[in-house]
């Protein structure tokens, strides 16, 4: 029991996170493939070229990326 006493070091936590949006995004990844042939969205976007879904799970990432690019400056600064 006395591990469990000990204070958890702050790079533990960062690691923590770390992993868990390692976890979101192969799930972000994985989701995305999917979405993008099932029967509803193909009735209401149609077939698309393998090319065009590409450039749509590419896109999607893309909304993901961005935003964990920009956000490093401020973790720096204020983290």
């Amino acid at each position: 029991m006395h591990f469990f006493s000990k204070k958890v070091p702050h790079y533990a936590l960062a690691s923590t996170f770390v992993a868990l949006g390692g976890i979101l995004n192969g799930f972000d990844t994985g989701s995305a493939g999917a979405v993008i042939v099932m029967p509803s969205y193909i009735e209401t976007f149609g077939h698309l070229s393998p090319i065009m879904r590409g450039f749509t799970v590419f896109l999607i990432m893309l909304c993901g990326t961005v935003p964990a690019t920009v956000a490093g400056h401020p973790a720096h600064r204020f983290g």
